[in-house]
């Protein structure tokens, strides 16, 4: 009788480098997991991390809320945007709100505000759009909202100070708010748990 695992390698098998190396991956991914929850204060939740293929059209995205300045051992400043997907899978994803420097800082325009990265500034411009789509006021929750998610890259380019020619991409969102409450929102949600 042929067993089932024939052919796969069981954890008990692998050498003690390849143990090793997994064990390591795994206690790094818990650390940043501490990390993120004692930098974030008694209202942040642990989920997992959604990382959307870039190009795919996610519809129907809940987003619940967003925890912003979260510390990681990358940078000072990342946001958490906890959302829950059109199948009912809650996740976090992460946006890192601006360019950093070496020590994590946000870099600095020359007037003193802070340079936005390109995601976390379109993330800002879908809340304003939700705003004046659901009529909200300034200090109105806008949370729980729908919108249709999809991560890009974007080419940018640019020439540096010594007159060289710099070109790249960079993550880019395009959202679509949708006009669908807050009660009915919250209504679906709660319909997940």
């Amino acid at each position: 009788m042929a067993n089932e695992n024939d052919g796969q390698m069981n954890f008990d098998d692998w050498d003690d480098e390849a143990k090793a190396f997994y064990k390591s991956r795994k206690e790094a991914k818990e650390k940043r997991k501490a990390e993120r929850m004692a930098n974030s204060g008694d209202s942040f939740e642990t989920r997992d991390a959604w990382k959307p293929p870039f190009g795919e059209m996610f519809k129907d995205v809940i987003i619940e809320s967003d925890t912003p300045d979260i510390v990681s051992s990358y940078n000072n400043h990342n946001l958490a945007i906890k959302l829950t997907l059109s199948d009912g899978t809650p996740y976090n994803f992460w946006i890192a709100m601006y360019p950093t420097d070496d020590d994590g800082e946000a870099r600095m325009r020359k007037d003193g505000t802070k340079i936005r990265r390109q995601e976390y500034q379109e993330y800002l411009d879908l809340k304003e759009e939700v705003r004046d789509l659901l009529e909200i006021s300034e200090e109105g929750n806008i949370f729980p909202f729908k919108c249709n998610f999809m991560r890009v890259k974007e080419p940018f380019s640019f020439t540096d100070k010594n007159g060289n020619e710099r070109s790249g991409e960079k993550n880019a969102l395009m959202v679509e708010p949708l006009n669908i409450s807050i009660d009915e929102v919250q209504h679906e949600l709660d319909s997940y748990n």
